[in-house]
């Protein structure tokens, strides 16, 4: 055959212009071929990690999704498809943490997807060509744990509350018979004042009851803050009290009625709650005191450590050995419930003093 043409050799002036067109192309296929070996090892790192990701462009198009997120989200995720086409209505909160992370703003979310509960965390593509990365984790068994912890919480918080009311009804109880023993003639009057008192705590067990009932409701459902008479409502507890012939000696001091938004049950749950503490410390004498602003209780107990006094108010803390550590944890929710505020002062040795205040100009009509 015909010999092969020889090469045409550029005229010698485009010799620098053919040369730099060839190093050009050499540059453009190394890049590629650089490119492509990044590509490669990014996949291979987050082929093996426990987080599923997705790289979305600034059009909501995948860019890239390791096999985690494909797991996770069960879908194919193929390069180049609408991340967002045909999501489900749980997807809202992927939609939105989109959108904030593309805004420049922190983007996290949880959601069901195929059974799973997901958190996701989204941030923004700060280089061309735009668009937001997104990491996927399975919080499933963390949410059930969750959940776990928060119906023991509420077991320990339920019997916590049904046991205050108990110990006023068993002094109760044995104020009828020590009255019973006396003499039937002097029974009649006792029954009559001690059965109200009895009846009375009974009916704060049913409140109590009816309250962990609307657990989950929102904080509006327990009703509208109405003015209470705090000096009557301590004046009951303290009778009660005041029935034990062992344990402290409970006082009340107060000046007359004092009305202040609360309601009524609450806050003799709050008292109770106190009284228990105190008793539970050792103290020999305690003193309810209700002024037109701040209501507190003073004991002469064992007290608290200067290190456990901003601990207190925790949910199972307690300082003592007996109880479930609820009590003052309890008494805060209640009392900032009424727009009040409560703080505890205590000392080792001498005992503790908690108070109750409302703010200045509080309504109370």
């Amino acid at each position: 055959g015909l010999p092969a043409p020889a090469p045409r050799l550029p005229p010698a002036e485009l010799e620098p212009v053919f040369a730099a067109i060839t190093r050009m192309a050499v540059d453009v296929r190394s890049t590629q071929a650089e490119l492509e070996a990044a590509r490669a090892r990014t996949a291979a790192v987050l082929a093996t990690v426990a987080t599923g990701v997705v790289a979305i462009d600034a059009t909501g198009r995948v860019l890239l999704a390791n096999p985690r997120a494909r797991e996770l989200l069960g879908r194919a995720l193929p390069e180049g498809e609408e991340f967002l086409a045909g999501s489900p209505a749980e997807w809202t909160p992927v939609r939105e943490a989109m959108s904030a992370a593309d805004a420049g703003r922190p983007g996290e979310a949880e959601f069901e997807a195929g059974g799973r509960r997901l958190s996701l965390q989204a941030a923004r593509l700060e280089r061309a060509p735009g668009g937001v990365v997104l990491a996927f984790n399975d919080v499933t068994q963390a949410s059930r744990a969750a959940r776990v912890l928060a119906w023991g919480e509420m077991a320990r918080q339920v019997a916590h509350e049904i046991k205050n009311p108990l110990t006023p009804l068993r002094l109760g109880v044995q104020h009828l018979q020590r009255a019973w023993r006396r003499g039937p003639e002097r029974f009649e009057p006792v029954l009559q004042e001690t059965g109200e008192r009895i009846l009375a705590e009974i009916d704060r067990l049913d409140t109590i009851a009816r309250i962990f009932s609307r657990f989950g409701a929102p904080p509006e459902a327990a009703g509208p803050l109405e003015p209470v008479d705090i000096a009557a409502a301590a004046a009951e507890v303290v009778q009660l009290y005041a029935l034990a012939e062992d344990g402290a000696r409970v006082r009340l001091v107060t000046a007359g009625p004092v009305a202040r938004p609360a309601r009524r049950d609450e806050v003799k749950e709050m008292l109770v709650n106190l009284l228990e503490n105190a008793r539970n410390a050792a103290a020999r004498e305690i003193v309810v005191d209700v002024g037109q602003s701040e209501l507190s209780v003073r004991d002469d107990g064992r007290g608290i450590p200067a290190a456990d006094v901003a601990r207190v108010f925790e949910p199972r803390f307690s300082s003592t050995t007996s109880g479930a550590g609820l009590g003052l944890a309890i008494v805060r929710r209640l009392v900032e419930g009424w727009g009040a505020t409560v703080r505890l002062d205590s000392e080792p040795g001498r005992g503790t003093i908690v108070r109750v205040r409302w703010p200045a100009g509080s309504p109370t009509e």
